[in-house]
């Protein structure tokens, strides 16, 4: 009997574990920087310069810039953008900086002066950049992960049903045997599977709020570069986007879950 619950446990956090591979591919695809290699316009315009870095300059400068720019009076958001980006050909990145009107020219004169700085220039229009670009095969990868980890969820799910009932059998049995109502098994049976869903939910935002933190601690780095986890407002409808598909995914399971129950209930009449 404990053999089989511990089995149960086992194969339900199986279940779980592949709910969350589910979510985070479906976010994945999501947060990936786009695939197309066209210009598109970047940057704030009027009250607004580009920070250009040195050719020279290392992930622990570039890191130091960006901290010393974003301690700056009166700035209100940098962007990190590769030198690619700007030029097929250029190495060196640089940060587009908006600062409110009124510091723009001390702010633009103190960051001049920050060691792995080559210009500062300013800008009167979103300065265009070439799109980050991600093989469209990632996307894919991510699509056929996306189903695998549906369907590997309801295998495991019934999987990890069969041994809990089955381990219950007798209770169920007296259950039945007293006329207990079908929902007295059946409500936490579908509540087990919705649990789970809520539970990869939060593990996926946990992690998405780590890797964002990674991406700002990092802008010069392949992840923010790569993904679109700077952006909070798409992060954010992207794990809004998760709680109904996680909820979902959970209800399927436990939908399996309250078929075997049922089946199971026939078997005993």
């Amino acid at each position: 009997m404990r053999a089989a619950r511990d089995g149960a446990a086992s194969t339900f956090v199986l279940s779980f574990a592949l709910i969350f591979v589910t979510l985070f591919a479906f976010s994945a695809f999501f947060l990936l920087a786009p695939t197309s290699d066209d210009l598109e316009p970047v940057g704030w315009g009027t009250g607004s310069f580009i920070v250009h870095l040195v050719a020279t300059a290392t992930t622990d400068e570039a890191q130091a810039v960006y901290t010393a720019v974003r301690s700056i009076d009166d700035v209100v958001q940098i962007n990190y953008v590769f030198g690619e980006e700007l030029e097929p050909q250029q190495i060196a990145g640089a940060f587009l900086v908006r600062v409110n009107g009124a510091s723009f020219d001390s702010a633009r004169e103190e960051t001049s002066r920050l060691a792995a700085v080559a210009a500062v220039d300013a800008v009167d229009e979103p300065v265009s950049v070439h799109k980050a670009s991600v093989p469209l095969t990632a996307r894919a990868v991510l699509l056929v992960l996306l189903v695998l980890g549906i369907v590997g969820t309801l295998v495991a799910s019934r999987f990890a049903f069969r041994r809990l009932l089955g381990a219950f059998s007798s209770e169920l049995r007296l259950l039945h045997l007293a006329g207990a109502p079908d929902t007295t098994v059946l409500i936490p049976v579908f509540v087990i599977g919705v649990l789970g869903g809520v539970a990869a939910i939060l593990v996926v935002v946990l992690v998405a709020s780590l890797l964002r933190i990674a991406a700002i601690a990092g802008p010069d780095g392949a992840l923010a570069a790569s993904t679109l986890l700077a952006d909070r407002g798409r992060v954010v409808a992207v794990l809004l986007l998760n709680l109904p598909v996680g909820i979902v995914i959970g209800s399927l399971a436990g939908a399996v879950g309250v078929g075997l129950a049922v089946a199971t209930r026939a078997d005993t009449d």
